[in-house]
């Protein structure tokens, strides 16, 4: 199958451009030829069609190889440029090769005109490619610096309008770029920011290690500090890259200061509140004290129970306001210090005799708000107390209490005692009694369960869901 071949002759002899058109013909080549023999007429057809060789002649009447190949050369085509000529000196040849000729010729031996022609032309197709591919390449990497150079613009643009101060620091720790908002914060302007002295100023030694800290691991960091050159507390980012540090920073002084104003605030109110749950106990402890002188006077054994009963509600109340009063946390109460107090305080206000009726305690530790113990505690108090009056007709036995967290939150009391028993005659809706009508009531004041067992004494069951979850 032959091989297309456009060729442009520049030649003014018809049987020589002949005799060198049948050499690429036999080589098979299929030709597709025009001829030129002056200047305007190479020049029309390199602007009018494509070549793929250009094979001249040394020397024509009115034009020669070296003036036709500098109008190739004008053009900047890169086209193969072969000399063919009868007679040429090899120091023309050469100074032609030196101008650019590709290859030459005598027209008297012609047999590796093929061979020059397929070769230039295949080396002139890797230049096109080459150059091509350059060409591509240049292009593209323009279109990414002109991309990188939007994205730095738009960079810039956010920084030098971001409220944060941001500077940015090469890997020898100089600064190569501050913003207005650095400006202002710093008191300095862009040039003296990156002077070393005020620089070396500036870090005082939390921040110098915090960045060296960023450059040392590459990793971010996060300070909060006190600047005495400033005299301002300063919240500062730093993100390490290849480039340097990036470096966030803020005054934050109004914040700190607000933050501390209300700490003062919380503190004061606490104090505050201590001061309350004192004097909340010790009034309950006066009225308790006015019960026990006014029981004194009363002949009446029932109004005496009565009194009594309302002086041991009270005190379940003033230890739950002195524990409050005591304990680092006065938002919360551990119910179980809580239950222990109030069930040895029943014990102590009956003058039990721990060799006698022993109370036994296991309770798990869980912190309740203060509405939830105190319902806990006077649910404790009466079933206790009640124990203590009605379980045990001989003077001896075994009150328990129990405290166990719930998985899901919540908590459970259990009460019982190995006393007789609950009576069988007693009804099982609401009690008749005021002491256990209270303790429903508290209950259903915490949506709790209540569940009563006389099976071998007594035990009351008391679950509430979701208010507590076991301390940590």
């Amino acid at each position: 199958m032959s091989k297309s071949l456009r060729v442009l002759q520049i030649e003014d002899s018809a049987d020589d451009a002949a005799l060198v058109l049948r050499h690429l013909e036999q080589a098979g080549y299929e030709i597709h030829v025009l001829r030129a023999q002056e200047a305007n007429e190479m020049r029309a057809a390199l602007a009018g069609r494509t070549w793929d060789v250009i094979i001249a002649d040394h020397h024509l009447p009115k034009f020669d190889a070296p003036a036709a190949l500098d109008v190739l050369q004008q053009t900047g085509l890169d086209i193969p440029f072969i000399v063919v000529s009868g007679t040429i000196g090899e120091d023309l040849a050469v100074g032609l090769m030196k101008s650019g000729a590709h290859d030459y010729l005598l027209k008297s031996n012609l047999t590796r005109l093929a061979a020059a022609v397929e070769r230039e032309v295949r080396d002139a197709q890797v230049r096109r490619e080459r150059k091509a591919e350059e060409e591509s390449s240049a292009a593209r990497r323009k279109i990414d610096e002109e991309a990188l150079r939007r994205s730095n613009a738009r960079l810039i643009t956010v920084l030098e309008s971001i409220t944060d101060g941001y500077f940015m620091m090469s890997p020898d720790w100089r600064i190569t770029y501050v913003n207005p908002q650095a400006e202002r914060l710093l008191r300095q302007a862009r040039e003296d920011v990156r002077d070393g002295a005020f620089w070396q100023d500036f870090l005082e030694p939390a921040f110098q290690r915090m960045l060296g800290h960023a450059v040392e691991t590459k990793a971010a960091v996060h300070l909060e500090a006190y600047s005495t050159l400033f005299a301002a507390w300063f919240e500062v980012h730093a993100y390490p890259s290849a480039e340097g540090l990036s470096v966030y920073f803020r005054d934050i002084t109004e914040r700190r200061n607000a933050e501390e104003k209300i700490k003062r605030s919380l503190k004061e109110k606490e104090v505050l509140l201590r001061e309350i749950h004192h004097r909340v106990k010790n009034n309950l402890q006066i009225v308790s004290s006015m019960l026990r002188l006014q029981g004194r006077l009363i002949k009446d054994e029932n109004m005496l129970q009565i009194l009594k009963k309302c002086g041991d509600r009270i005190q379940v109340m003033s230890l739950l306001h002195e524990q409050l009063h005591s304990s680092s946390d006065i938002t919360s109460i551990n119910l179980a210090q809580y239950l222990r107090a109030v069930a040895a305080k029943v014990f102590s206000s009956y003058s039990v005799r721990s060799s006698k009726i022993e109370l036994d305690v296991e309770a798990a530790d869980v912190q309740v708000a203060m509405e939830t113990a105190s319902a806990c505690g006077l649910i404790v108090q009466e079933l206790v107390s009640n124990a203590l009056q009605h379980a045990f007709p001989h003077g001896t036995g075994t009150v328990s209490l129990r405290l166990n967290a719930q998985p899901h939150g919540g908590f459970e009391i259990i009460v019982r005692d190995d006393g007789k028993g609950f009576p069988d005659e007693q009804p099982s809706g609401a009690p008749p009694s005021l002491g256990l009508r209270l303790v429903y009531l508290w209950a259903s004041q915490l949506e709790a369960a209540i569940e009563r067992s006389t099976k071998a004494g007594t035990e009351y069951r008391i679950l509430v869901s979701g208010i507590a979850a076991p301390a940590v």
